[in-house]
Order: C-alpha cells, then sequence, then structure tokens
C-alpha cells in the first residue's frame, strides 16, 4: 500500500471502469476510516464505498461505470490530496 497523489489513484481506478478491464483497487484516506472499492469483472463494475456513506453500486463498464467512481470520491474524500492505493 503506498501514499499517491488523488489524480494519481483516481487515473488509475478509472482504467478499471473501460470495457474488458478485470481486477480491483481500493482507495483509503490516510487515516484510513474512509474507503472506495472498484472491482471490474465480466463486463460490470462495482463501486463500494465505505465511511461516510456505506453502499455499493454495480454498474456496466465505460462512462456510467467512471461517473460512479467521481461522485463516490467526491463524496468519501472531499478534501484529500493523497490516498493510499491498495491494489
Amino acid at each position: 500500500m503506498r501514499l499517491v497523489a488523488m489524480k494519481q489513484a483516481l487515473s488509475r481506478a478509472q482504467g478499471l471502469c473501460g470495457r474488458g478491464a478485470e481486477g480491483a483497487v481500493e482507495l483509503l484516506t490516510f487515516k484510513k476510516d474512509r474507503s472506495v472499492t472498484v472491482t471490474a469483472a465480466g463486463g460490470t463494475v462495482t463501486v463500494a464505498e465505505r465511511g461516510f456513506s456505506s453502499q455499493a453500486v454495480e454498474v456496466p463498464a465505460g462512462a456510467e461505470a467512471r461517473r460512479a467512481l467521481r461522485d463516490a470520491c467526491k463524496r468519501e474524500f472531499p478534501r484529500s490530496n493523497k490516498l493510499y492505493m491498495r491494489p
């Protein structure tokens, strides 16, 4: 697990939102009390939040998945500049 810039972490997570991508990545705050997990498999992407809001959304890969990820990150990391990224 390493501390990276917010934009770098989001670009890595958005890479999983594309069609044909497989894998998972977890983004955590510095205190590790809030997280967003992105899991891609079989043409669907699951965006799971834990922290301020605890919910999981399953969406098809593509623009809708990127939008769900962006909304979840705005909700969970409103003032964060650096995030821990766990592949």
